[in-house]
């Protein structure tokens, strides 16, 4: 996101885990993947860090199609 032309915030979005764990074991190419998931949220020190479950994904499911949005909060001041 940028906050000016010359500035950038970066972060990392997080779905539910429930939904992560549906994904990985239902839908195309996710459930081909050979390895097993190893980091859901609650073991995820980044999710800690950065708010926890203030950061999740508001998540909007309709007919196999997901919406997902989060209001973020930038303080320009620094």
């Amino acid at each position: 996101m940028f906050t000016d032309p010359a500035s950038v915030a970066t972060g990392q979005l997080y779905f539910p885990d429930a939904l992560s764990t549906r994904i990985y074991a239902t839908i195309p190419p996710y459930d081909a993947r050979k390895a097993e998931r190893d980091t859901d949220n609650g073991n995820d020190f980044i999710f800690q860090r950065q708010g926890g479950a203030e950061t999740l994904l508001k998540i909007d499911e309709n007919d196999g199609r997901y919406l997902a949005s989060l209001v973020i909060g930038v303080d320009r001041t620094g």
